[in-house]
């Protein structure tokens, strides 16, 4: 007998170890298997062979019920499969349980995006005659010139970036790394940033961490978000902005302005070209 919480443990192993998945995308599947484990547990169930697919369904109805959204109920189908497939590869069950249960077709929503001008406005809300307000610069330019994800962003290194040549290196999903061109906004204002902000900001520590907080500690997402939220709310953007609104507005005007898809896959670090397709969508709109 394999107990279900025994199985998940090994799953959980596998997709860190074998696959090499990211720390969040793991913490999510964790998070979405604990709360089935706790269902069938509550069921009286223990043993993995035990599970069948209205077991299965049983949770998806209740969670449902509960108000979780399509998008959220497809997810966790997605990652039962896995699960199950696991399983069979490693010979742990005999049958998959949720082999037949379908995900719900769910309408593409189109990302939100910023417009140029709203972008400019984003771009020269910092006061940068002071050093946060250049950090903030820098990243802003940063994030809107290479398409990076935040955590991304947040997790540069001093050794990452190539001011001479005007690169970063970047670890992306799954541990993939990527190289990106920064542009020559972005290489002039992470320069200015690097020589004059960055040590003072640093307070003596040694550090390898590029964007960090007034404490000389790194930046976090958490923190990049409410200095995001801070200059919308102060030049007027009445969009729901976030960190990642950058990322798709990045995409959506290097399509705009000619740029071909492979390259723009490319820039993102997309490893499906039909994720990057979305953008194609969004600039015909526009």
């Amino acid at each position: 007998m394999v107990k279900i919480t025994q199985f998940i443990e090994l799953y959980l192993d596998y997709i860190s170890v074998e696959r090499g998945l990211s720390g969040l995308t793991i913490a999510s599947y964790q998070s979405d298997l604990k709360k089935l484990a706790l269902f069938l547990a509550d069921q009286g169930l223990i043993d993995i062979q035990d599970i069948s697919k209205v077991h299965l369904l049983e949770f998806l109805l209740q969670e449902r019920q509960q108000g979780i959204s399509a998008r959220s109920t497809a997810r966790r189908i997605s990652v039962y499969k896995s699960l199950f497939r696991f399983g069979l590869l490693e010979k742990l069950i005999e049958h998959d349980p949720v082999e037949t249960i379908e995900a719900p077709r769910l309408v593409k929503k189109l990302p939100d995006v910023l417009d140029f001008e709203e972008v400019e406005l984003l771009l020269s809300a910092p006061q940068i005659e002071h050093h946060q307000g250049l950090r903030d610069r820098s990243m802003l330019e940063t994030l809107y010139a290479t398409g990076l994800r935040v955590s991304e962003l947040v997790s540069l290194r001093m050794s990452n970036i190539n001011l001479v040549v005007g690169y970063a290196r970047c670890m992306g999903k799954g541990a993939k790394e990527r190289i990106v061109p920064l542009g020559k906004h972005a290489q002039d204002w992470l320069g200015q940033y690097v020589q004059t902000a960055r040590p003072f900001l640093s307070r003596k520590r040694l550090t390898d961490d590029l964007y960090i907080n007034r404490l000389g500690r790194k930046m976090s997402r958490q923190n990049f978000w409410k200095i995001i939220k801070k200059y919308t709310d102060q030049v007027g953007i009445k969009k729901n902005i976030s960190p990642h609104m950058l990322r798709h507005s990045f995409a959506t005007h290097l399509l705009e302005r000619g740029a071909d898809l492979r390259s723009v896959q490319m820039f993102l670090g997309h490893s499906d070209i039909s994720t990057t397709e979305i953008y194609t969508h969004i600039a015909q709109e526009r």
